[in-house]
């Protein structure tokens, strides 16, 4: 710590309970924007020799570092400070699932139900066509980024909703999606390789998709 200065971190946490070893000139550092002390045990003192209190201080450690993500980015859209998360997935979170995205942010009022969306097969750019068809129907998802599904945890969601029909992609290591509370395959057809040009499907399935957002919500109610 003697090789460090307080002054260039905003946020200190004692993993092992010493938060009172920082008296004298050391208190600086409990005087930052945000100070925790976690007292996590300390394995090497503890495990029987098969690593079981390393796992489970490994385990508690991950569980304290998401909360305190979640508590430094007060603009994410979903987490524990939510009663109820919801994730949307498609093949690429490119449409159906950015526009059930959308829509459920703008429908859900004072709810408290978070969201994400994200891509089974991999994030690349939200469509065009998805972008223009919501601004006509007054939700921007303009801003919105394309994420991958390994990007999260399924056990932060208490609501999966596969968008395009690609539940049965949901298996082996991906299976645990579809063992949340709540699962369900809406099977929403896919504009990019249905609409003629003229963005008629895109406004259908996001007319669907709204319709269907909005039975989710009253169910969640």
């Amino acid at each position: 710590m003697a090789d460090f200065r307080p002054e260039d971190f905003d946020v200190v946490i004692s993993c092992c309970g010493c938060g009172s070893k920082l008296d004298g000139d050391k208190e600086v550092w409990k005087k930052r924007a945000v100070f925790q002390d976690w007292n996590l045990d300390d394995p090497p003192a503890i495990d029987t020799g098969d690593l079981a209190a390393y796992r489970r201080v490994r385990d508690e450690a991950k569980a304290k570092v998401l909360e305190l993500l979640e508590s430094l980015d007060p603009n994410r859209t979903w987490g524990p400070k939510y009663k109820k998360n919801v994730m949307f997935l498609c093949n690429h979170n490119s449409c159906r699932s950015q526009m059930a995205d959308g829509w459920l942010r703008s429908l859900r009022g004072s709810a408290s139900v978070g969201v994400a969306s994200a891509g089974i097969v991999g994030g690349t750019a939200v469509k065009e066509g998805a972008i223009t068809v919501m601004k006509e129907a007054g939700v921007d998802i303009s801003g919105f980024a394309s994420d991958a599904m390994a990007d999260f945890r399924p056990e932060d969601f208490d609501v999966v909703i596969s968008c395009c029909g690609c539940g049965g992609k949901l298996d082996g290591d991906k299976e645990a999606w579809r063992q949340r509370a709540v699962f369900q395959d809406w099977s929403l057809d896919d504009p990019p390789a249905t609409d003629p040009g003229d963005l008629s499907a895109y406004r259908r399935v996001r007319d669907e998709a709204k319709a269907k957002v909005q039975e989710l919500l009253e169910s969640l109610s």
